[in-house]
């Protein structure tokens, strides 16, 4: 059977819907549906088109009676399997042009990688493989629901057909997978409100540091991309950041928004562009006005509500203005109620403890307003957090009691994660270079924002007792003690907005890995550090 025989077969019905992927410059599946079958719904896309643009616009047409895959792009077809096969309507076909399934068979085609994950599958469908377990590889649990997936996998000559289940599966959407996909659909009642340009950041950081390289993440250069604030309309909103509709994973939900694969602890992972809520959503309660999300997969914890909340706070004086009933709307995160901080900071962003709904379990709301995070850590600041940083630091700021501060501070831990076993030592070395030792969860946010504002020369292990560094408007000498493994990038993307400089002490970890202890040694890293506090005088 030839390719448009088994494209024929997949058809079942008038006014069938068809995607394929085409070889650039050859439309010879398509040209031959739109000859032999016109009342198809016809969408062709060549290989070329870039994964998350082809998403999008495979997404605003799904589900699809049969998807055919003509691309000679071999090293990318396990992808590709993966983006398309949950486009498929219950009982369509995935139709793979030009794979053989055994080797030594005669056929032409040459055996890859692709031909065993293919044999994998068909082995999770017969039966004949168990789900891995939850240490293996994430590509082993994307085959695994390749398989849950697929009700059956045939080979037929040099193709192969995948006959879609009935599990189900939500698109994942990235940013401009989501804006594209609005625009296919301008009928909609979901629609970009405002969108703020990217711009290209050199960095204005002075970085010093202790290593022999300069930390990788670290670029003199980087993007920051567009920042959206959207509308959305009866959608499921739950703990964790989630935020969905009955057929995709709305960006927002994803802290990490720019990296290839979005994902969500919350979530039920299928493949790098779909997943699942973990919970049913036929009978959810309704909550009925105008929100806003502002919710985060780790809500509660204070580096991540000082990076990632507040880059989302920068849209809420627009959405209270035009609509003055809207309320913000978080949830408990791992037992954890909001506390008085989480108050304190976000009325600093101009929201009122009143105006905060806070949630124990998932809910479908009547409408929502959702904005795009201006900082993601480790990739981007995006210049415009530099409006809402001067304005949420001023407003704490202005609350601070007046009275005087040490020019030169320590921020130091007591928390066991990521410790430096030798604290006391290190503490007694800025002692005696006149730092005051202080631990910043012990002062209101006023006193914090208002103590890195008056310093001269801001020092602490690093982490997020530093974080303050993004309210203080004028450049400041920083000083930071971590190791190797900690390669979180919060204070320098802070810095290369603002102007920081960064003496970075480097140590060795106990151990490979990022919450790993330390140890302070003197006599490597001590050397440096005299140099560093010999040119503060």
């Amino acid at each position: 059977m030839n390719l448009q025989e088994l494209t024929r077969s997949g058809l079942g019905r008038a006014g069938a819907r068809v995607a394929v992927i085409s070889a650039d410059g050859e439309s010879g599946v398509g040209a031959w549906l739109s000859r032999q079958h016109p009342d198809v719904e016809l969408l062709e896309l060549p290989h070329s088109t870039p994964g998350w643009e082809r998403h999008a616009r495979l997404v605003a047409r799904a589900p699809f009676d049969v998807v055919v895959d003509v691309s000679p792009k071999a090293a990318t077809r396990f992808g590709r399997l993966r983006d398309l096969l949950f486009l498929v309507r219950p009982g369509g076909r995935l139709v793979l042009r030009d794979v053989a399934r055994r080797p030594g068979s005669g056929n032409a085609v040459a055996r890859d990688e692709f031909h065993d994950i293919l044999d994998q599958v068909a082995a999770l469908l017969a039966g004949d493989q168990s789900e891995p377990g939850e240490d293996a590889p994430l590509v082993e649990h994307d085959r695994f629901h390749l398989a849950e997936a697929a009700e059956s996998l045939e080979f037929v000559g040099d193709h192969a057909v995948l006959v879609r289940g009935s599990a189900p599966a939500l698109a994942k959407m990235n940013e401009p997978a989501l804006n594209t996909l609005l625009e296919l659909n301008p009928a909609g009642p979901d629609h970009l409100v405002r969108l703020i340009p990217g711009e290209r950041v050199r960095s204005r950081a002075v970085v010093n540091h202790s290593a022999e390289e300069r930390p990788p993440k670290y670029a003199t250069e980087y993007d920051a991309p567009d920042v959206s604030l959207r509308a959305y309309h009866d959608v499921v909103a739950a703990p964790g950041q989630v935020l969905a509709n009955d057929r995709l994973v709305l960006p927002d939900t994803f802290r990490h928004n720019v990296r290839p694969r979005l994902r969500n602890s919350y979530l039920d992972e299928l493949a790098p562009r779909f997943a699942n809520l973990p919970f049913e959503t036929g009978s959810l309660p309704v909550l009925e006005g105008t929100y806003f999300h502002l919710d985060n997969e780790i809500r509660g914890h204070f580096g991540h509500t000082m990076t990632e909340v507040v880059s989302r706070l920068w849209a809420w004086p627009e959405v209270k203005q035009a609509h003055p009933d809207a309320k913000v709307l978080m949830f408990l995160n791992r037992g954890r109620q909001m506390g008085g901080w989480e108050y304190a900071l976000l009325a600093a962003g101009g929201i009122a403890r009143e105006d905060v709904v806070f949630l124990d379990a998932p809910v479908r709301v009547e409408r929502v307003f959702s904005p795009s995070p201006m900082f993601s850590n480790p990739e981007y600041a995006h210049p415009a957090i530099l409006q809402t940083w001067q304005r949420v630091g001023d407003a704490l700021a202005a609350q601070a009691e007046e009275r005087e501060l040490p020019a030169r501070f320590f921020c130091s831990r007591k928390i066991r994660k990521r410790g430096c076993t030798n604290t006391d030592e290190v503490e007694e070395l800025f002692r005696r270079q006149g730092f005051e030792i202080l631990f910043p969860e012990t002062m209101s946010l006023p006193e914090q924002v208002q103590l890195f504002r008056q310093a001269d020369v801001v020092a602490g292990f690093a982490g997020s007792g530093l974080f303050q560094l993004e309210f203080t408007p004028t450049p400041k000498r920083v000083i930071t003690i971590g190791h190797a493994r900690y390669n979180a990038a919060n204070e320098y993307l802070m810095a290369s907005l603002l102007g920081h400089e960064l003496n970075q002490v480097v140590s060795v970890p106990e151990r490979d890995h990022f919450q790993s202890r330390f140890r302070f040694d003197n006599d490597r890293e001590g050397r440096w550090l005299a140099e560093v506090f010999a040119s503060l005088s």
